[in-house]
């Protein structure tokens, strides 16, 4: 139920707002017209939909572009035409990064070979389950002079509830009735091409789109048609073997750290994302037979091994931060999109999500901090809202202990630990390099390439999933941050490899940024002052606010040593694209006061 986004729905991952086409527009939607119709069948609510559009070309040169329409297990292709084409092609648009999608593509080739040359297209298909027909985008991959969206909703089909998302000034609403049939008309004019971006924030924050609700009538429906597909047999044959390897000994919080971490190094995880399959878990049995499963199979696997240990563990449906609305406000799937197992045990609360391999289980992952969530409780359920925790609780943290050697080279100890998500991303990125990566890796975690620094004996001690930390140790040297004049030593202490402090290219972007996560990266570097030398100056110390966190560093004599320390505390992860000039400038200050050099003087 992670829904990874099809490749037909890159159009829907830009900031759309009203403006003119763009010099770049090859092509444009002349017209467009696309209807839903509710219509009852055989006691079930269905939605027809005939999408009909004109392309035309605003180039002289040859404007290739491909009309499609998707559909998939609750979606009936109907049929389709392209300005005299024969017949369309089809194929499976399963995206790389999951393991099924049932989703199918029908489209045409179509080239657009003169200015001002024109395309119509036509697709009907039919939504078969109206639980699934949560969202209509009103965007598109080309620039819109003119469409038209039209829902017709019989009243015999019952209450459906239309909200707008992310609407703006350029589309026109009209609500009327037609005897017993109510129409509501979106008209969109002059709306600007999506532009798909690096680090751009959820498709589903951003694109004016429809969310359509009511085949659920309240929250309690929608919870009761997902515990009820829960409902598959949790028998595992192989129970008590898989309950040998984790262990029976130790508290109830000490056998659900294990029942985690067996599942987390066991089974992996996989998007799957067909029919009933995108709510229905697996069979725990097939879990462990097969090996992986997605975040259902998972959560069911993990509740069922701790419930054979006597442990109170309980399904959890929520949306992650990629949904476009909380469950509290729209009872819809679309407000739903993951699951999770939550376990009870020494007072205590443990919200466990193993499609994240490397975190212990008291850490909540990012993705799902601060969102609503449906604990079952029996055929009833608790409504709940995920703890948000501190930025410390994704911490990344560099510690340098250097001397001078002959030659002027510093030399040391270097330990780089991570927790949280950051534990989960270095740990991830480790494990799916190459094997020839691997080996270099550990030493390219405690070194900046711009400084040429050697890093020997650098390997993991510690990378456990149920660790709070992973944790990577080798040796350091640099021979080229310290220079010579006379009697004085210049040295830069900043050993240059936090991961977000680097400023952003805002030479085409339009979308605010998203910054990797909200976390804290620390940088400490104990330098030991050489016999014979004091210290003859000391960079000032520096902070900086920023809308998203403030970055610090401080130079401080302790003895015989100096402590270097930079510090960058993300409290928010989106930033705002207006706002990215200033934090570039900040940045860099940032990093200019960083940069200063230590200053010692011979004694001698």
């Amino acid at each position: 139920m992670k829904k990874v986004i099809t490749i037909l729905c890159v159009l829907m991952l830009c900031a759309i707002v009203a403006g003119a086409q763009s010099r770049d527009d090859e092509v444009a939607i002349e017209t467009c017209t696309d209807i839903y119709e509710f219509k009852l069948n055989k006691g079930n609510v269905v939605v027809n939909n005939k999408v009909s559009t004109q392309y035309v070309a605003l180039r002289e040169y040859d404007c290739k572009i491909q009309p499609s329409i998707f559909y998939g297990d609750n979606i009936k292709f109907v049929k389709s035409s392209c300005s005299g084409r024969g017949t369309a092609e089809h194929k499976s648009i399963t995206p790389d990064n999951v393991f099924y999608d049932d989703s199918r593509a029908c489209y045409y080739n179509y080239t657009l070979n003169r200015k001002h040359k024109k395309c119509d297209t036509s697709f009907e298909r039919k939504f078969t389950d109206v639980n699934y027909f949560t969202r209509v985008p009103l965007a598109d991959e080309y620039y819109i002079r003119s469409k038209t969206v039209k829902f017709i909703i019989p009243d015999e089909v019952g209450t459906v509830e239309l909200i707008p998302k992310n609407f703006t000034s350029n589309i026109a609403i009209a609500d009327e009735r037609d005897g017993n049939k109510r129409i509501v008309t979106y008209t969109i004019t002059g709306m600007p091409a999506v532009k798909s971006e690096s680090h751009m924030p959820t498709s589903a924050s951003i694109y004016p789109m429809v969310l359509v609700t009511g085949a659920f009538k309240s929250i309690d429906e929608l919870y009761g048609w997902s515990h009820q597909l829960a409902q598959v047999d949790t028998t595992i044959p192989s129970l008590s073997s898989i309950l040998a390897q984790i262990g029976t000994s130790g508290t109830d919080i000490d056998k659900i750290a294990r029942t985690q971490a067996w599942v987390q190094s066991n089974i992996r995880y996989v998007a799957f994302e067909s029919g009933i399959g995108r709510h229905q878990p697996d069979t725990p049995a097939e879990v462990v037979r097969k090996r992986y499963a997605d975040c259902k199979g998972l959560a069911l696997l993990l509740k069922t091994l701790l419930v054979a240990q006597g442990i109170d563990a309980r399904l959890t449906f929520l949306g992650t931060h990629d949904v476009t609305s909380r469950l509290s406000e729209v009872a819809a799937l679309c407000s739903m999109n993951h699951v999770i197992c939550t376990a009870m045990a020494g007072g205590k609360t443990y919200y466990l999500d193993a499609t994240n391999n490397y975190i212990p289980i008291t850490h909540i992952p990012g993705n799902i901090q601060g969102v609503e969530a449906l604990i079952e409780n029996g055929s009833s359920y608790t409504m709940t809202t995920l703890p948000v925790l501190p930025p410390t609780a994704s911490c990344d943290s560099v510690h340098l202990d250097l001397s001078l050697a002959q030659g002027n080279v510093l030399t040391g100890n270097a330990q780089r630990m991570a927790c949280g998500d950051m534990k989960e991303a270095m740990l991830t990125a480790y494990h799916e390099a190459e094997a020839h990566e691997r080996t270099t890796f550990a030493a390219a975690a405690l070194n900046d390439d711009s400084r040429s620094s050697v890093v020997d004996n650098a390997h993991f001690t510690s990378e456990q999933p149920s660790a709070q930390w992973a944790t990577i140790t080798g040796t350091i040297t640099d021979a080229n941050s310290v220079t010579s004049q006379g009697d004085e030593l210049y040295i830069e202490l900043d050993p240059d490899i936090l991961m977000a402090a680097t400023p952003i290219d805002t030479t085409k972007r339009q979308h605010d940024y998203m910054l990797p996560m909200v976390m804290r990266q620390v940088s400490e570097v104990v330098f030991t002052i050489p016999a014979g030398y004091k210290v003859e100056s000391l960079p000032s110390s520096q902070r900086f606010t920023t809308p998203v966190g403030t970055l610090e560093c401080s130079f401080t004599s302790k003895g015989s040593t100096v402590v270097f320390t930079k510090a960058m505390t993300l409290q928010q992860r989106r930033l705002e694209r207006s706002l990215i000039p200033t934090w570039n400038s900040t940045l860099r200050q940032w990093n200019d006061a960083s940069h200063e050099q230590l200053v010692l003087k011979r004694t001698l």
